[in-house]
């Protein structure tokens, strides 16, 4: 973010371009006119009657794909939830539920953190339960972007869609867009989600088709803007009722 005399302010993420003339902050009147003051409140609410308000921080680190993003934080966010030298139990079911992931990148990794040494991973018992420790590696550095991510979005729209939709939400509530268009660059998406371009693709397609994103090309030359839509949010609030 940038305060009134063009100094930086420090912000969670270091990939966005916080000078774009087309920072919500800078809008003025068009800001008053077309934001939400209440669009964060609003986006709570649907989250928690949706999806209980079960949420927890992804951290991406410089390399990282989006999976192992999801994965490591769920590990990171377990282990602080029990001590700091228990092992807790958990299944590949409940991996795929608290991170969307499917058996085969659960199972890639897992391995990869192993061999990377931060997580402890044992089978033991009869029938034999799977065990695991996480330990924060002290030279790590500091992570590309942090936001908070609901795991249970992944069940209506698939992991890469809801975990860019909960990165943009961060973002809108960072750059107090209140709901209002505000530009990305692809790149950066990209590089801070760990996905490759068809995946940012795709994850957008699929935000687009449920009612949570909308996009448009604005100023001269033209950047892609990128506004939060809680339509689709409402939808699957009214849909989870009518099932229940």
């Amino acid at each position: 973010m940038i305060d009134g005399i063009g100094q930086k302010v420090p912000a969670p993420f270091t990939l966005l371009d916080k000078h774009s003339p087309y920072h919500p902050n800078k809008r003025g009147k068009e800001l008053d006119r077309f934001g939400q003051p209440d669009f964060q409140a609003h986006l709570e609410i649907f989250l928690d009657i949706l999806l209980e308000g079960k949420s927890y921080p992804v951290q991406v680190y410089q390399g990282d794909d989006l999976a192992t993003a999801l994965f490591r934080s769920h590990a990171s966010h377990r282990q602080l939830s029990t001590s700091e030298d228990t092992n807790w139990d958990a299944t590949d079911a409940m991996w795929s539920e608290q991170t969307g992931l499917a058996r085969r990148q659960i199972d890639r990794v897992r391995q990869s953190l192993i061999e990377e040494g931060c997580l402890k991973y044992q089978r033991r018992g009869f029938p034999a339960s799977s065990y695991y420790r996480y330990q924060i590696l002290l030279d790590r550095q500091e992570p590309i972007i942090c936001f908070p991510y609901w795991p249970g979005l992944s069940g209506y729209i698939g992991y890469k869609p809801a975990a860019l939709f909960c990165w943009i939400a961060d973002l809108d509530k960072q750059f107090e867009a209140q709901g209002y268009f505000f530009h990305l660059k692809m790149a950066d998406i990209q590089q801070s989600l760990g996905l490759s371009r068809y995946q940012v693709d795709q994850a957008r397609k699929k935000l687009i088709e449920h009612d949570l994103l909308k996009e448009r090309f604005w100023g001269i030359p033209a950047v892609r803007e990128f506004r939060l839509r809680l339509d689709g949010l409402e939808q699957l609030v009214a849909e989870k009722g009518a099932s229940e």
